[in-house]
């Protein structure tokens, strides 16, 4: 015999009010607990959020500093053309360290453009951790070389993407 039919039994047929009352108690409780669950659930999940999106952004932020080499490699080369006269798209070829530079750059900023067109990666967390300079040396430096590099193979895929993420750094601050 089941514990609540042992309880029951037990119960006068008089008491039956008090066992009611005692049931509707029980079970405002548990309603109760049950929100008081859902609440440390949700406020557990906002919690997971936001630790995730801090993680993606302090990789974001090592990953661009980690490229700080290449960016100067790529600059040094800049100022070395621009004090020739030309651009470095117009030189019918690159140093090797200068090109593996700018692959490097680039292929970080081509993942960046995928996961978030991939949806794993939110545009909000991108503009969050890279400020506007970070987008305009992709935009002016490293776009129109892999232009050059690329030829008739380029797709101006990513200028798109990152053109207009920097729109959007003008719009939030309107």
């Amino acid at each position: 015999m089941p514990l609540i039919d042992l309880i029951r039994w037990s119960v006068a047929p008089d008491h039956q009010t008090a066992w009611i009352a005692l049931q509707t108690v029980a079970t405002t409780l548990a309603f109760a607990a049950a929100g008081i669950y859902v609440w440390f659930t949700y406020q557990l999940l906002k919690e997971a959020a936001a630790n995730r999106k801090t993680e993606l952004m302090l990789r974001i932020v090592k990953n661009y500093d980690d490229l700080r080499e290449e960016i100067a490699k790529i600059r040094s080369f800049y100022s070395e053309c621009a004090s020739q006269g030309t651009q470095p798209w117009q030189k019918t070829s690159w140093p090797e360290e200068f090109d593996d530079a700018r692959f490097r750059v680039s292929r970080y900023f081509v993942v960046i453009r995928r996961l978030v067109n991939a949806g794993l990666l939110s545009e909000e967390v991108v503009r969050e951790s890279l400020d506007s300079r970070a987008i305009d040396l992709f935009t002016s430096f490293i776009d129109p070389l892999d232009k050059a590099k690329l030829g008739s193979n380029y797709r101006d895929t990513d200028l798109e993407f990152f053109e207009s993420l920097r729109d959007s750094y003008s719009q939030k601050h309107k």
